[in-house]
């Protein structure tokens, strides 16, 4: 009977590892996305759902996702510090030679990913 059950046990690890093997592609893929610096503008995101980055902001605005301060569209204050978003401040140069300086939100591949789970939760689909 012991040696039964090790053999079954024997066959299950193989079966995890065979699964494991199968989906590392998929948790190395993952890891990387989430882990990445890069942000997007809400522009490239609405692109993708054929929709304007105003049209975009809309619906985030009206899912409780974002509301705007200041001309920054910010997150309520339960989506902040979840890392979706990072604030990226920029120079510009004015009429009278100086700089003036803007801020802007920027969604990080987390933030995409939410994003992508709003809208599908409102129907709204990527325009392929």
């Amino acid at each position: 009977k012991l040696a039964q059950n090790l053999k079954a046990e024997q066959e299950k690890s193989l079966r995890l590892e065979e699964k494991i093997e199968k989906n590392k592609p998929k948790i190395e893929y993952i890891d990387n996305v989430l882990s990445a610096k890069n942000t997007m503008t809400v522009r490239q995101i609405a692109a993708d759902y054929g929709l304007t980055a105003q049209q975009l902001n809309k619906i985030l605005h009206e899912q409780k996702v974002q509301y705007k301060v200041g001309g920054q569209w910010v997150l309520y204050k339960d989506k902040a510090g979840r890392g979706y978003t990072k604030s990226i401040t920029y120079a510009v140069p004015n009429s009278y030679g100086g700089v003036i300086t803007n801020t802007q939100t920027r969604w990080t591949q987390k933030g995409r990913k939410y994003i992508d789970k709003v809208l599908a939760e409102c129907g709204v689909r990527i325009n392929k």
